[in-house]
């Protein structure tokens, strides 16, 4: 990635965030907090924990949108096995083991309990994870100095805009990982975003703890050109 072109690009970021009037994407800041507040792998009552960590008085959209619907199957996953379900969550968040074959393995499994599902439930015909989005939610709220969340279309976009030398045909969860960590150190050493960030923050009550979060809304920003994200 050239650092000229995010430097630019943040500028852009910048007069965009100055111009709003509302500012939409605040309930990813919302649906963290709330992950932050609630999540505990060890619950003795993990459905109840997972479904209580992933809520939002003001959007759902996060998990629940046509067609997609990754908390309701996860549910039902967990109704089926939950210490195994348990395992496998605590297997993808073990930052001492190699990304790609934490990711590869929650897949993996999750496409093994998906079949024991189908042999009673025949319209569950996906777990809505294999485009890592909802991967990337996880490990984002959990470890949010880590990543960020993850869009496979725009995170692409971002990679040709600031001309990375090297642009991934498949999903690469490191590669992805460390370009994101590159480039919120870059927009984290601004001043001028930073307090717009900080102004912001306060107006609209959002979590301090979300640099994550403001990476993946300048990462879909520079994408998109318009300050909004897919589906999201």
């Amino acid at each position: 990635m050239k650092v000229k072109l995010i430097e630019e690009r943040l500028g852009d970021y910048i007069e965009h965030l100055e111009g709003l009037k509302l500012f939409p994407q605040g309930y990813l800041w919302n649906a963290q907090h709330n992950f932050e507040k609630t999540w505990d792998i060890e619950a003795l009552d993990f459905k109840t924990m997972f479904n209580s960590s992933f809520f939002s008085k003001s959007s759902q959209r996060l998990w629940k949108r046509e067609h997609y619907f990754p908390k309701e199957m996860m549910m039902k996953l967990i109704d089926l096995e939950k210490e195994t379900m348990r395992s496998i969550f605590k297997d993808l968040l073990n930052e001492e083991k190699d990304l790609n074959l934490r990711v590869n393995r929650f897949l993996h499994h999750l496409d093994q309990m998906l079949q024991v599902v189908q042999r009673s439930d025949r319209k569950a015909s996906t777990h809505y994870h294999q485009d890592l989005a909802f991967i990337f939610i996880y490990l984002s709220f959990c470890y949010p100095a880590n990543y960020t969340l993850y869009d496979e279309k725009n995170f692409i976009n971002y990679l040709i805009k600031v001309e990375a030398r090297k642009i991934p045909r498949n999903h690469d969860p490191i590669l992805f990982r460390n370009m994101m960590k590159a480039t919120r150190t870059i927009i984290m050493k601004n001043q001028q975003f930073l307090i717009i960030k900080e102004k912001l923050s306060k107006i609209y009550k959002l979590s301090m703890s979300g640099d994550n979060l403001w990476t993946f809304d300048f990462y879909n920003f520079v994408s998109t050109g318009q300050g909004r994200h897919k589906d999201l």
